[in-house]
């Protein structure tokens, strides 16, 4: 509710005014800030109602491609601002439809392409694919040409407040692998990481098509 006061009360300001392009970029400096807090919130409050079993999935079935074009059109700006490429590959005989809980898998997906944006440096290029993993499967996988995950770090990251050490100044609380993680084994799937060092980094999820 907070956050929802900040949000409504600076819209309100920013149209009493005509700001000059300076105060334009501190409105969108103030509107993203509570952006990222409200998701830091949601990352919070649904790891607690998964751990306290109070989260339940509402399945529908939705196209696959849907979800993954969602998360990229959602970060493509960002991603053209830093420079990197977003790749999508689908091949002709990947699933038309699957029966997940859209909310919550989007958020997996929007998880995933916006931790590779945050690896990925200036020039580098992230894959988002989907595909079938043999009859009753569906596997996401996104890629990206970071740094890589050491092989002793690429359990631990899925633990609740993990975050790897890269040198930059840290964003976020290390809860958004978690709550990927958590999601997943509710569609009664998996998920993990595929790495090299200075090689990049490839998280795959397969779930059941149909739950």
């Amino acid at each position: 509710a907070p956050l929802f006061a900040i949000q409504g009360y600076l819209r309100l300001i920013e149209r009493s005014m005509t700001p000059d392009s300076r105060q334009k970029g501190y409105f969108e400096a103030i509107t993203q800030s509570c952006e990222k807090l409200t998701l830091f919130i949601q990352d919070t409050l649904d790891a607690a109602r998964m751990e306290a079993g109070q989260l339940k999935l509402t399945l529908t079935s939705i196209d696959p491609l849907l979800l993954l074009q969602r998360g990229i059109n959602l970060f493509r700006p960002m991603a053209e601002e830093k420079g990197i490429r977003v790749e999508l590959n689908v091949p002709p005989d990947h699933p038309a439809a699957i029966e997940v809980d859209e909310r919550l898998m989007e958020r997996v997906l929007y998880n995933l392409v916006s931790n590779a944006l945050k690896f990925t440096p200036r020039g580098g290029a992230i894959t988002v694919e989907v595909s079938r993993a043999g009859a009753d499967q569906v596997e996401f996988s996104v890629a990206d040409t970071g740094p890589g995950i050491p092989a002793a770090l690429r359990t631990q990251i899925f633990e609740k407040f993990s975050q790897i050490e890269t040198g930059a100044p840290r964003s976020g609380f290390g809860l958004g692998l978690n709550i990927c993680h958590k999601i997943v084994k509710l569609h009664k799937g998996r998920i993990w990481v595929e790495s090299q060092p200075g090689m990049g980094s490839q998280f795959i999820v397969r779930i059941p098509m149909k739950q």
